[in-house]
C-alpha cells in the first residue's frame, strides 16, 4: 500500500533501516554520485518529494549546482543523480511504523549493500530485506508532537510560567496566569513542515504575527494578531534538541540606507514581564516557550471564562470554611458553658475545697482529735 504522502515543499532525509543513522546524500552539488553518510545539516542530504501518479514520486535533492536540480535516478543499474526528471520511484509502505520500499517498477528495490554503497536488488515476494527498506525523517520536525495536525496548545513562557492569551476586551496578545479552562489561552498550531508553523487563536480566529515599524535603518518588529496565515509563519525549533522548550522565530530582512535588502536577521518571540516583544534570536530564558496540549491538562471545558477563572463558592472564604459558625470558635467550643470553666468544673462546690473536705470539723483537728481535751 502507498505510504502517507510526504508533504509538498518539505525537506526530508532518507534513512536506511539496516544501516540506521545512514542517509542518502548527493556527494556534491555538481556530482551525480549518491552515497550513504551519517546525519549532517547539509542540503546535499535533504530531499523533496514531487508526487506523480498513485504511489509514485520524483525525489529531488535540495542543493543547487551547475547541473540544475538533481533527481534520484537509476542508469544502467546504478543509483545516481540526474538533472532530468526521469521515471519516478514507486514508494510503498512495508509496515505501520513508516518503513517503506523504493523500487523502479516490477520487483527491483533500491538498497544499501554490505559496504554501505547503493545498488538494486530483485525481491519478488514483497517482503523486502532490511537493507531494501527506508524511513523518511522530516528536517526540523518542529512541534507536531501531539499526534494531531493541527493541534491545540497552551503556550507558556519558560521564565514565569504565564500563558499566551488574547484579552477579550481589546483583542491584544499578552501573558496572563495559566488557567486550564480558559479558551482565550488556547492556540491552534498548524505545521507547514520543517518546523514552520502558524499559530491561530481558537476564539479570535486570528493568527499570532508581527508588523514592521520604523524607517529603513531603524526598522523593528512588534507582535500583533493577523487575519491571514500567510503573513504569520513562524519557525519553531526545539531548544538544544531536548523537545521540551522551544524558540519561536522568523527571518527579518536587513536594509541598507537606500532601502535595499542586504541580508536577514533571525528574530524571536520574547517577553518583558507580561508584555510580548520581539528580540534577536538566542537561547535566553525569556525567549523559550512550552507548548502544552490542551488535552494534556483538562479533559473538558468549563466554557468561556473571559479574563477571569471560574472559581465556585467552595472557596475557603465560603461559609463552609472553618471561619464559619461551625468552627471551633462556635459556642460548641470549649469556651462554651459546657467547658471546664463551667460550674461543673472542679472549682465547683463539689470540689475538695468544699466543707466536706478534711479541713471540715470532722477532721483530726476536730475536738474528737487526740489534741482534744478528751485525748
Amino acid at each position: 500500500m502507498p505510504i502517507d504522502p510526504p508533504i509538498r515543499d518539505v525537506r526530508y532525509r532518507i534513512e536506511n533501516v539496516d544501516f540506521a543513522g545512514s542517509y542518502l546524500q548527493l556527494l556534491d552539488p555538481n556530482s551525480k554520485k549518491i552515497v550513504l553518510r551519517s546525519k549532517n545539516e547539509e542540503l546535499l542530504q535533504q530531499w523533496f518529494f514531487e508526487k506523480g501518479n498513485d504511489g509514485e514520486f520524483s525525489i529531488r535533492n535540495a542543493s543547487k549546482g551547475r547541473r540544475g536540480p538533481q533527481y534520484l535516478s537509476w542508469v544502467a543499474g546504478n543509483v545516481e543523480a540526474n538533472p532530468n526528471n526521469g521515471a519516478p520511484f514507486a514508494i510503498y509502505a512495508i509496515d505501520n511504523e513508516g518503513t517503506f520500499g523504493m523500487f523502479t517498477g516490477g520487483d527491483t528495490y533500491i538498497c544499501a549493500t554490505e559496504d554501505q554503497k547503493l545498488s538494486f536488488e530483485v525481491n519478488s515476494d514483497f517482503n523486502p530485506l532490511r537493507r531494501q527498506t527506508w524511513r523518511l525523517v522530516e528536517v526540523d520536525f518542529g512541534v507536531r508532537f501531539a499526534g494531531s495536525d493541527p493541534g491545540r496548545y497552551r503556550i507558556r513562557a519558560y521564565l514565569n510560567s504565564y500563558a499566551l492569551q488574547v484579552i477579550p476586551k481589546d483583542g491584544k496578545p499578552t501573558l496572563s496566569p495559566l488557567r486550564t479552562k480558559d479558551r482565550h489561552q488556547e492556540w491552534e498550531v498548524n505545521s507547514l513542515g520543517n518546523g514552520k508553523c502558524t499559530i491561530k487563536h481558537v476564539k479570535q480566529k486570528t493568527y499570532l504575527g508581527w508588523r514592521i515599524v520604523g524607517t529603513s535603518l531603524q526598522r523593528r518588529a512588534e507582535v500583533e494578531l493577523k487575519p491571514n496565515a500567510s503573513d504569520s509563519v513562524w519557525q519553531i525549533s526545539s531548544y538544544n534538541s531536548g523537545g521540551l522548550a522551544y524558540t519561536v522565530s522568523f527571518d527579518f530582512p536587513i536594509h541598507d540606507e537606500y532601502g535595499r535588502v542586504t541580508g536577514n536577521s533571525t528574530l524571536a518571540l520574547s517577553h518583558w514581564g507580561n508584555e510580548l516583544i520581539i528580540k534577536p534570536k538566542k537561547f535566553a530564558h525569556e525567549r523559550l516557550w512550552f507548548f502544552e496540549g490542551v488535552d494534556w491538562q483538562n479533559a473538558d471545558y468549563a466554557g468561556d471564562s473571559g479574563h477571569e477563572d471560574n472559581t465556585k463558592p467552595t472557596n475557603p472564604t465560603n461559609p463552609t470554611n472553618p471561619t464559619n459558625p461551625t468552627n471551633p470558635t462556635n459556642p460548641t467550643n470549649p469556651t462554651n458553658p459546657t467547658s471546664p470553666t463551667n460550674p461543673t468544673n472542679p472549682t465547683n462546690p463539689t470540689n475538695p475545697t468544699n466543707p466536706t473536705n478534711p479541713t471540715n470539723p470532722t477532721n483530726p483537728t476536730n475536738p474528737t482529735n487526740p489534741t482534744n481535751p478528751t485525748n
